[in-house]
């Protein structure tokens, strides 16, 4: 195996031919466009961050697959999933890590443009839904006529 994380590009032998794989712009954006369905986009990113540590086969496939398609454009998902069964799982599982580092701005790039590094971001925040539900008693709300100083027996022969 030969990585350049500089162009995100892995180079392998697989039963005597040669693959290139390389998750370029484009095919970061063929995997957003797969997985945002519904109304709800999902960066190549957000999709890092849950395909690292989940390790569900079907995102190892996803990401050869579309690390294969810049050098091998016929390549199929199916056919992606062969690859791998050739290759073996936990071969391919690092071939995969290998391009995705490539994803990853270097941190002194990122100090030498001024851009302050992953240390000095503020974290996320937490997504809507994921505390315990709220066991407050919410008051009851006064009527605006009431709040007003308007009686409602004013209010209806006034609009009459």
């Amino acid at each position: 195996m030969n990585v350049n994380r500089e162009r995100c590009l892995v180079t392998t032998e697989v039963a005597g031919e040669t693959y290139r794989l390389q998750l370029s712009m484009n095919a970061m954006c063929e995997v957003e466009a797969l997985l945002s369905v519904g109304g709800k986009r999902v960066s190549f990113n957000d999709f890092l961050t849950a395909f690292m540590p989940a390790g569900l086969y079907t995102d190892l496939r996803l990401v050869v697959w579309a690390a294969l398609r810049e050098h091998h454009p016929a390549m199929t998902i199916s056919q992606a999933g062969a690859w791998i069964d050739q290759v073996g799982w936990h071969e391919a599982t690092m071939i995969a890590i290998e391009c995705i580092h490539g994803t990853r701005p270097d941190e002194k790039d990122l100090q030498a443009l001024g851009v302050p590094g992953n240390a000095e971001r503020p974290p996320r925040a937490r997504q809507a839904g994921t505390g315990e539900p709220s066991r407050s008693k919410p008051a009851r709300s006064a009527s605006p006529l009431e709040s007003s100083g308007i009686s409602p027996s004013a209010n209806s022969s006034a609009s009459s």
